[in-house]
Formats: structure tokens, C-alpha cells, sequence
């Protein structure tokens, strides 16, 4: 339909209704209405698929069909088309039926005129198009929609996926903390692990001994608060003990880092080492700290550093002080195992040394040794 020219399929099958209608058309202005005019049902479907029409006026009273029969016909066979129907009955029921059936308007015949005809098919032309417009848009938003399930669904598989190789991957690394856990606990060494931060993340059972700290007490605590270190000779607290670990990767040396400790019952002596914890990356993402009980007198050479237990709000009873020198060692002598000498041993004292080789001399001969028995014997003898 052009701005001035508008196609009509008439279905009626009296003619002069048929001319009549016609003419009430021809004295508007400003508007060519082209005129195509049937008799019968299959004549209107026929001319449909043959050509073109922008509205239809249909009578419902028809040769080869009567009543609604024809419109649903006709909306099978052109839905897009805009139908106004043309009825003798003045019946509000049937209108609003045909109404709902796909029809855009209902006109009694005797009741047309050119001003309602007219006023009829440009309505219907229009809702016509907007009704069309609409369904069109909720067709292309319906298919969109349906894609759009679509995208969300594979999403969503697609994030399951990675949930479950997420949670596998949790679950591995779980796996793998426990067994460092049993690891750590299981080892005969204190072992304190922290984050990149310098902070106390676990301390194994021997560290908690160690250090009078319990590993929940302990966590997110700095180490200098758990483990203080300091010099035996300048009595300066030694801090940063890890800045290098964590900075540069760099691991401490235990002949570097040797300690003695003691604690309310005995002293003992401690080697610290240190290394980075990396990931795969090679990010440094903390560090572990092994102190390795050594013998007292086996210290000595590197500058003297001193190390100590602070008391713990949550510590296991009486925390233990600890004291490291390096260097010369302890000067207590410790409670040492009788070793039996053989008679290469060397005494240590003059007089030892010297009654030392006397018995060696005795011990010669078969005949010396006899002869300082009978000596010996004699002496026990009582005087007459």
C-alpha cells in the first residue's frame, strides 16, 4: 500500500451490495482504492497467492462457506492480511469472536456509509501493521531469548567445569598441606613455617616445645615475637632474620646460624637454618625456618648470636629461656659417661702419668709381677 493507493479484496457474493460499497468509496479524495471482487471462498484464496491486497472486506455469508468458517480460512491462508468483516446480523457476540480470530474489524451493511467504510480500512490497515510490527519484535525477542538460554547454558556448564576442577584442585592441595603437616610433625627437628610477610604460620610439635608457644597461639604472629635472637657479646637484639629469605630467595647457611639454648631444666644447642616456600611460578610465598639440636662443644668459629623464647599469652606452662653462644661453647661441664681406659690411654695429670708408668714397668715380666706380689704379701704379713 502506497500513501494514495490502496488494494481491496471484496469476497461478496451479491453484486449489488458489491457496486454499492463501491461507490461509497469513489467520492473520497486524496485516495485510489484499486478493487479486486469475488463471489466465493475459493475465488478470494485463490486470488491471495495470486496477488497482493492491503485489506479485505469478507462477508461472512458466502456460497461455499457461512460464518467464522471463512475467516479462519482466510487467516490460514494470510495471516499478515488485515480483514474487516461484513455482516447482516447486528450481533455484538459474533463480532467480538471474529475480533478475536484474527479479524481487525466488524461492519453491519446497512449500517456503512463512506465515512465509517473509509474510517473501517484505514484502522484495520493499521492496527494491521502495528499488530504485525509487535509480533515480529516478540518473534526476534523470543529468539533472542532462546539464544541467549542457550549462551547461559553452555556458561553455566562451563562454570560447573570449573568448579568441579577447582575443587579438585583444592582437594589436592588440602591433600598435600595435610601431608606437610605429618611431615612437619613427623620430623625430629622445631620447624617453623611463616607467610611471605614474615608471619608464624605453623610451628611443629618440637617447636612448640621449643619456643613455649602452641601453633594456634603462635599464628599470624611476627617472629621476632615467637623466636628473639641476639648478640652474646654487643647484647643487640638480632631482627630480620628472614628479610633475605623472603627478598632474595636466598637460603641461610646452618654453619652461618648456630645457637645454644637453654631451657628451666638443661641447655642445648640449636642450628638454624632457613629457606624460601615457592610455587610453581617461582613466586616466594613464605618460608621455613629448621632449628636442629647440636652437642654444645661441637660449636665454635662464627660470631657469637643469642637467641630467646618470649613468654607466650598461650604458651605450654613456663616458656623456656634461650641463651646461644657461639664461639668458644658452654664452659659447664656436663655430666659425661666413664669410659674405661685401655693401657694406651694417656693420663692427664703429672702424678697419674708418672704412677701410670710405673705400672707399666711392673707389668713387663711374668717374674716382676710375681716378685711385686710376694712383695705385697709380705707387707700384709702381721709382725711376730
Amino acid at each position: 500500500m502506497s500513501e494514495n493507493s490502496v488494494a481491496i479484496l471484496l469476497v461478496e457474493d451479491n453484486p449489488a451490495q458489491a457496486r454499492l460499497l463501491q461507490e461509497h468509496l469513489k467520492s473520497v479524495r486524496h485516495t485510489a482504492f484499486e478493487w479486486t471482487s469475488v463471489s466465493r471462498l475459493e475465488g478470494a484464496i485463490a486470488a491471495l497467492k495470486a496477488s497482493r491486497f492491503d485489506v479485505m472486506l469478507l462477508d461472512l455469508t458466502l456460497p461455499d462457506s457461512q460464518g467464522l468458517e471463512s475467516l479462519d480460512r482466510i487467516v490460514a491462508v494470510a495471516p499478515e492480511l488485515p480483514v474487516v468483516v461484513l455482516t447482516n446480523a447486528d450481533d455484538d457476540s459474533l463480532a467480538l469472536d471474529a475480533v478475536r480470530l484474527g479479524a481487525q474489524d466488524y461492519l453491519v451493511k446497512r449500517h456503512v456509509n463512506s465515512q465509517l467504510l473509509v474510517k473501517s480500512l484505514r484502522y484495520a490497515i493499521e492496527r494491521k501493521q502495528a499488530s504485525e510490527a509487535l509480533r515480529r519484535a516478540k518473534n526476534d525477542l523470543e529468539a533472542r531469548v532462546r539464544e541467549r538460554t542457550l549462551e547461559l547454558a553452555r556458561a553455566n556448564e562451563q562454570l560447573k567445569r570449573e568448579i568441579r576442577d577447582r575443587q579438585g584442585i583444592e582437594q589436592a592441595l588440602v591433600h598435600e598441606k595435610e601431608l606437610a603437616q605429618v611431615t612437619l610433625h613427623s620430623i625430629g627437628d622445631a620447624a617453623i613455617s611463616t607467610d611471605a610477610r614474615g608471619r608464624v604460620q605453623s610451628l611443629n610439635p618440637v617447636a612448640e616445645t621449643l619456643t613455649g608457644w602452641t601453633s594456634e597461639a603462635a599464628w599470624g604472629q611476627a617472629l621476632e615475637t615467637v623466636l628473639r635472637l641476639w648478640d652474646e657479646v654487643t647484647r643487640t637484639p638480632v631482627e630480620n632474620l628472614l628479610d633475605r629469605v623472603l627478598r632474595d630467595g636466598a637460603c641461610l647457611d646452618p654453619l652461618d646460624h648456630r645457637l645454644v639454648g637453654s631451657n628451666d631444666t638443661q641447655e642445648f644447642c640449636v642450628e638454624l637454618s632457613a629457606a624460601p616456600i615457592r610455587l610453581n611460578e617461582g613466586e616466594i610465598v613464605g618460608a621455613v625456618l629448621s632449628l636442629s639440636r647440636r652437642d654444645p662443644r661441637a660449636i665454635a668459629g662464627p660470631p657469637t648470636i643469642l637467641a630467646s623464647q618470649p613468654r607466650s599469652p598461650h604458651g605450654i606452662g613456663q616458656p623456656p629461656r634461650v641463651r646461644a653462644s657461639l664461639g668458644t661453647g658452654d664452659r659447664r661441664r656436663t655430666p659425661q659417661r666413664r669410659k674405661p681406659r685401655s693401657l694406651l690411654s694417656r693420663p692427664r695429670s703429672l702424678q697419674n702419668r708418672q704412677r701410670y708408668l710405673r705400672s707399666l714397668r711392673r707389668r713387663r715380666t711374668p717374674a716382676s709381677n710375681q716378685r711385686v706380689a710376694a712383695q705385697q704379701r709380705e707387707k700384709k704379713r702381721p709382725a711376730r
